[in-house]
């Protein structure tokens, strides 16, 4: 069980840096910390509570395929499913739209509070919508990990090692990336109007994304 874990492990790595996991997640949480985070510390505090919670979600992903096969594909074909490419896009553009205004008013204490919520849950909520829709990748490797599991915590296993594969691979690039976001900004100008320009530009992209979300849910 080791060497297939250490495979799979592996893979999730390889896809963390080159694969879709690297062009569909990346540049959403690149955004999102840079947006909504003060400081270094933070921004890599929020990549490590996105990234918590689709690594919860692949590793649910991997016990319903050590379960079963056709329950793994129940799931996917489940009504259930349809909703969380849409749900991940609406928390994509509240997240926009929440860093457009946050910025541009000071922090009451009913906006404070809000803050603080969203860096404790939203972006583990966030990470987990997108990781329990799985790519077609994803679904390829979930099918392997049905024949190779004997139960289903050998499935939840491989799904974990996996997603510390693409924790990884997600956080080293995430982790860099977002720094020199936060950072370009202040550099700049260092100017007020110079971070809300920023920032707009952030809640954009979010915004963008989150409407990508929406309409790629297929029926």
């Amino acid at each position: 069980m080791l060497i297939p874990a250490l495979q799979v492990f592996s893979i999730g790595f390889i896809l963390g840096l080159t694969g879709p996991c690297l062009l569909y997640c990346l540049p959403v949480i690149l955004v999102l910390s840079a947006g909504i985070k003060e400081n270094y510390k933070k921004i890599l505090l929020g990549i490590v509570t996105f990234l918590s919670g689709r690594l919860l979600a692949y590793t649910l992903l991997g016990l319903l395929a050590g379960l079963s096969g056709s329950l793994l594909r129940q799931f996917i074909d489940s009504h259930f499913t349809f909703y969380l490419k849409p749900a991940a896009g609406v928390i994509s553009i509240a997240f926009g739209v929440y860093i457009f205004f946050y910025r541009l008013e000071k922090k009451k204490t009913c906006q404070s509070l809000a803050h603080k919520i969203l860096n404790s849950g939203g972006f583990f909520v966030f990470g987990f919508v997108v990781g329990i829709s799985p790519c077609p990748p994803l679904m390829g490797l979930l099918l392997e990990i049905t024949l190779i599991s004997k139960t289903f915590l050998q499935g939840a296993i491989y799904g974990l090692m996996f997603g510390l594969g693409t924790f990884l691979s997600g956080f080293i690039i995430a982790a860099g990336l977002s720094g020199a976001l936060s950072w370009i900004p202040k550099k700049i100008t260092g100017s007020i109007a110079s971070n809300i320009i920023f920032k707009g530009i952030y809640a954009l992209v979010l915004i963008l994304f989150g409407v990508i979300f929406i309409l790629s849910a297929k029926r």
